[in-house]
């Protein structure tokens, strides 16, 4: 369970840093492609999904 946790609150940290960046785009690179930045959104909040359906799945189990 402390796992699920610390991964859950590892994604959701990274997410809170990573959209206002991305939208803004003012840490990235400018040659960096949008197809690449997509690419890396979509893992991060795939991750986050997992990560809370994973620990929420885990409850009550020891």
């Amino acid at each position: 369970m402390f796992y699920g946790v610390a991964l859950a609150f590892n994604s959701l940290t990274y997410n809170v840093l990573w959209w206002p960046g991305r939208s803004q785009r003012t840490l990235i690179e400018p040659d960096v492609q949008d197809v690449g930045l997509r690419a890396i959104t979509r893992h991060y909040a795939l991750t986050l999904l997992g990560a809370v359906l994973a620990t929420h799945g885990r409850k009550g189990r020891t």
